[in-house]
């Protein structure tokens, strides 16, 4: 196994645990960086509540991370998740970004874990679909969205491991 593939595993028991075992109703954003040499990791929890705080989270984050010369990371978050089926001429891609709506707005949203996990060189993501008992009750399971998504990029890792 990959250090990316053990921090995906990681993330994903978090969230079982959390949200299955423990039947807590939300999950708190998290990254989890990995300290080198055997020193201890860091896990930190990033509850945030609009954009401009995620933003300086985030930049906190990173901080930490080269402060520990951090090797690894993984972000966990609860998410909104919608398929787009975008045509393929420049003209459509163009109005459907001008006519974008979020997927939090969306009736066709699927509630997800959203875990992204990256080593400097490869990032990897893994969606599980959060399962309630009824809209808003309990989550009753997670079901993995699918294999691991490969070559990812997120603006929350950039110069964050490196």
């Amino acid at each position: 196994m990959t250090v990316i593939t053990d921090l995906l595993d990681a993330g994903e028991k978090h969230a079982r645990n959390i949200l299955v075992k423990r039947r807590d109703k939300s999950l708190t954003a998290m990254f989890h960086l990995v300290a080198p040499d055997g020193r201890p990791d860091a896990v930190i929890s990033t509850p945030w509540g609009n954009d401009l705080q995620k933003q300086i989270m985030v930049a906190a984050v990173k901080s930490q991370a080269r402060e520990m010369h951090a090797t690894a990371a993984l972000f966990l978050s609860e998410a909104w998740m919608a398929t787009e089926s975008i045509p393929l001429t420049e003209w459509h891609r163009k109005r459907a970004a001008e006519h974008f709506t979020p997927p939090s707005q969306r009736p066709d949203r699927v509630e997800v874990v959203s875990m992204i996990a990256t080593d400097g060189r490869d990032t990897h993501g893994r969606m599980l679909q959060i399962v309630r008992d009824k809209p808003g009750g309990r989550v009753i399971d997670l079901v993995r969205d699918g294999p691991d998504k490969t070559d990812m990029q997120s603006w929350m890792f950039e110069g964050m491991i490196g």
